[in-house]
């Protein structure tokens, strides 16, 4: 049935929309509020690394590292909640 396959299409999809924002309310309250914006800045809305730490007032470097830590613990957030499905 061509309508099943798109319906299960479908619902993958939302499910890992689902697990990918389950997960990032859990790394959200568990980091540090700045790292967090860093990283809502950069990945989330898209904004240059340069622009970011202009406006926060860091280093790029701390953008870099922000970046770096928020998506390895958003990685195994993510991981973790597959493994309970």
């Amino acid at each position: 049935d061509p309508n099943g396959l798109v319906l299960e299409s479908v619902w993958d999809a939302e499910w890992a929309e689902t697990l990918k924002s389950a997960a990032l309310q859990r790394v959200k309250a568990k980091v540090d509020p700045l790292e967090y914006q860093i990283f809502d800045l950069c990945v989330l809305r898209g904004n240059p690394v340069r622009t970011v730490a202009a406006k926060l007032g860091v280093r790029p470097w701390r953008v870099y590292f922000a970046q770096r830590h928020i998506r390895g613990l958003l990685q195994r957030e993510v991981r973790r909640l597959e493994s309970e499905r």
